[in-house]
């Protein structure tokens, strides 16, 4: 194989290292922001249970009190490095600030108000997710707190668990009307995730953030009637909210009652879509919001986040729905994005967020009359995994087919080493698609992006290797010279890469899109999934198995010739697909083309995703006239 290809192999597999490692980073950043925002919502809510006027009035809350004040300090000084030169300045002095303010004992409401500010902060600079991607189950939340909590909060979470008798402080009642009404879930979220330092509430670092999600929810509707009266104060309410605002914050304002709140707490949707779709309802907003302040970056970033946090996760049941208002809903996001990112006049972004808007409420509408059943389940999988896995087959089958006709069977080995790495790390993603989820959509689709144009790179240069080598002499020398060198096994890494490449692109997103499936279904067809994964594999291998068969019936020229012409068309293909996913994030211009969409080509109505198809065929046609003169 090409002689180039390890070189070319290794600073990609480099490339793609460090952008794994970066998202590796970002948990870990995300942990330590977590921490940060854990001990600004205790001094929060819980300072002024120890400070009235200037004065200690419990003095073991102040000491409490004292003891997050320092550890937001530490806590601080590891998120920090995270932060630029000048944030690390602004925010240093604020959270010294803080820190002093409880030393000297100030007015709660200060203290509460510095802390609020902080807290908020952080949450947009560590880009937090402060709510669940699917509404929390709180029936299996009572069951995580009857196996983690019981033995320390009690049965019905008093407080007066065995374990719990000699701590101090004392486990949290959860019957406290006082103190529950200042919680939010996304504090208690973090509180089950991390613990607190100093006392028995220990970290719960091996539940999934879904099983934290359901029992949060669980705890805060354990002092509310269990039979609450419906509420329509609370139909327009979003996810995000729920999840982030505290009771009193809730009361305030949606000027709700207790019946209201206990109706919320104990509110359980039956489809999970409109989770999603609140999600991109509320960031429309909140880019609006931005918009008109002037704040143009925030307002893009919320923009993007509406469509690939909300939207996108709902996508492919919105096709099978009602694939018109799919396709209007995305040319409505894209719209709204644009605008905001040329600064168009705000009554022109308003309008489309509120278009927009309107197109969520008919999505909502269509995706509620859905159910899913396991056969409905069962060919939506099949379908994503064969739409998604006939790109790399083609490749890895070209590839092997190559190997065979040209005697260099041994080699066939490092292009199986490569999918089947590439497999496996999609089934290790599958088993941490929820915490994947969290990293944000906008961060999955620059990867998604790099990997697609890393991939069209090493399409173009096979295909053009392969070009090379149709002519009949100039496949005769490089096998003259292959047995000279007494090998090929130079090109190990190269045919590796290849090979991971091709494929981990498709299942990375496969992942992607069966993970929303599997949220969206509320976890009740995992069976149809895996179902679905089998036989879509059984049909590629009998497709494989045909494909070989055929392929060692051709001349070798004539094979490389088709395989580099089909190298050649799947990097028009990537090409297109890589550039649109730099699109949904906003880091690329939209401008609109009045043609359909043909995903499965690639084709997307935007002149930059076509003119990063046109580029790539010239450079493709460039390439085969150079490989053609040698």
């Amino acid at each position: 194989m090409p002689p180039l290809t390890k070189k070319y192999s290794l600073k990609h597999t480099f490339l793609f290292l460090i952008t794994l490692l970066l998202n590796v980073y970002a948990f870990a950043a995300d942990e330590k922001a977590r921490a940060l925002i854990h001990a600004l919502s205790y001094i929060e809510g819980d300072y002024v249970h120890a400070v009235k006027d200037g004065k200690v009035i419990n003095e073991a809350e102040y000491e409490e009190m004292h003891e997050f004040a320092e550890n937001i300090l530490t806590f601080y000084n590891d998120f920090s490095a995270t932060l630029s030169a000048s944030d690390t300045a602004l925010y240093g002095t604020k959270v010294r600030a803080l820190f002093a303010d409880v030393q000297q004992k100030k007015d709660a409401k200060q203290v509460a108000a510095a802390a609020v500010f902080l807290k908020k902060e952080f949450i947009r600079i560590g880009k937090v997710s402060t709510s669940p991607t699917a509404y929390p189950d709180i029936t299996k939340g009572a069951k995580v707190f009857t196996a983690e909590c019981v033995k320390c909060h009690g049965d019905k979470g008093f407080g007066d668990g065995k374990e719990g008798e000699d701590l101090k402080p004392a486990p949290r009642n959860f019957h406290d009307a006082e103190r529950m009404q200042e919680l939010s879930p996304f504090a208690v979220f973090n509180t089950v995730r991390l613990g607190i330092q100093g006392t028995g509430m220990k970290a719960h670092p091996t539940l999934s953030d879904k099983e934290v999600w359901d029992v949060a929810f669980y705890v805060l509707s354990l002092r509310h009637n269990k039979k609450p009266t419906e509420s329509k104060a609370i139909a327009n309410i979003s996810l995000a909210e729920i999840a982030s605002l505290s009771e009193a914050e809730l009361e305030a304002k949606y000027q709700l009652s207790e019946t209201d709140i206990a109706a919320l707490r104990h509110q359980q949707p039956s489809q999970a879509n409109n989770a999603f779709l609140n999600i991109a309802a509320k960031h429309l907003d909140d880019a609006l919001a931005a918009y008109k302040n002037a704040d143009y970056k925030t307002a893009q970033a919320l923009a993007a986040s509406a469509y690939l946090e909300g939207v996108e996760a709902v996508e492919t049941p919105l096709k099978s729905a009602n694939a018109e208002l799919a396709e209007r809903l995305e040319k409505e996001m894209m719209l709204v994005r644009t605008l905001i990112k040329n600064q168009a006049e705000e009554t022109k972004v308003e309008a489309a967020v509120e278009t927009a808007k309107v197109s969520i409420l008919d999505a909502e509408k269509e995706l509620d009359k859905k159910e899913y059943s396991f056969l409905m389940a069962f060919w939506m999988t099949l379908a994503i995994l064969l739409r998604e896995g006939l790109e790399a087959f083609l490749v890895i089958m070209a590839i092997l087919a190559v190997l065979n006709k040209a005697d260099l069977r041994h080699q066939k080995k490092f292009v199986h080493t490569g999918w089947v790495i590439a497999i496996l790390i999609g089934f290790g993603l599958w088993f941490l698609s929820e915490k994947l989820l969290t990293i944000g959509f906008a961060n999955i689709e620059v990867l998604e992006g790099v990997i697609s144009l890393t991939a069209v790179a090493m399409l173009l240069y096979i295909g053009f290797w392969l070009h090379g080598k149709s002519n009949a002499e100039n496949w005769k020398k490089y096998v003259g010279n292959l047995v000279k060198s007494a090998a090929g096994n130079g090109n190990a890494l190269g045919l590796a890469g290849i090979a991971f490449f091709v494929v981990f692109r498709e299942v990375f997103e496969s992942v992607l899109f069966l993970s929303a499936l599997n949220i969206e279904s509320k976890g009740t067809q995992t069976v149809a999934l895996g179902v679905g994964f089998v036989v879509a594999f059984l049909i590629v291998v009998l497709l494989a198995f045909i494909t070989l068969k055929f392929s060692a019936k051709l001349p070798i020229q004539k094979l490389f010739k088709i395989s580099s012409v089909m190298m050649s068309v799947l990097a028009v293909v990537l090409a297109g697909k890589g550039t649109s996913a730099f699109q949904e994030t906003g880091l690329l211009d939209v401008h609109y083309l009045p043609i359909p969409k043909f995903e499965l080509l690639g084709i997307f109505p935007t002149v930059e995703t076509i003119a990063a198809q046109i580029v790539t065929a010239i450079v493709v046609v460039l390439l085969f006239k150079l490989s053609s003169k040698k």
